[in-house]
């Protein structure tokens, strides 16, 4: 224990003889420090951190491959889903969403925004249900009927809040 006192003591003398050195170390630290608390609060949500839905660890992503075309992760076609969930016995549920970006009308200035068409069946396979009104029906998705359930922001935005989104019309 004395050795590492010792040690230390003369460390500290050494730092402040040499300003320059002591600053460029201090410095250093503080960058590396700093890029790896911004690195993982960045990737820890994206990479590390459970998905938000109840068992998450049970949920999986089926995607279709198409090797002729050199495509290993093509979203598959609503049909097929359809018929792997008629044939299923392995899951619990199956569902299909795909990601879209769809103009919005009926405003001064038309908008892109991010959209995902989705199966009826996406809101009980994630377990999850929409915190006013409801999801789309079965009934719904088999007259292909275009029914939108927005999101939180979405619905404040447009309408003014989430209430008042409820029966809205979208362009």
């Amino acid at each position: 224990m004395d050795a590492l006192l010792s040690d230390l003591r003369q460390a500290a003398r050494g730092l402040r003889r040499d300003g320059g050195f002591t600053a460029v170390t201090v410095g250093t630290l503080a960058i590396g420090i700093g890029l790896i608390a911004a690195v993982f609060s960045v990737l820890h949500p994206v990479l590390l951190a459970p998905l938000p839905y109840p068992e998450a660890d049970q949920l999986a992503v089926v995607w279709t491959a198409i090797p002729s075309e050199g495509v290993t992760e093509a979203t598959s076609a609503y049909a097929n889903v359809r018929d792997w969930g008629s044939q299923n016995r392995t899951f619990d549920g199956l569902a299909t969403y795909d990601p879209t970006t769809l103009t919005l009308g009926g405003y001064e200035v038309p908008e892109q925004v991010m959209t995902v068409r989705a199966s009826a069946t996406l809101f009980d396979v994630m377990a999850v249900a929409p915190q006013l009104g409801r999801s789309f029906t079965a009934d719904e998705e088999t007259r292909r009927a275009t029914v939108v359930v927005a999101g939180a922001a979405f619905a404040d935005l447009r309408f003014g809040s989430a209430g008042r989104a409820i029966g809205a019309t979208v362009q």
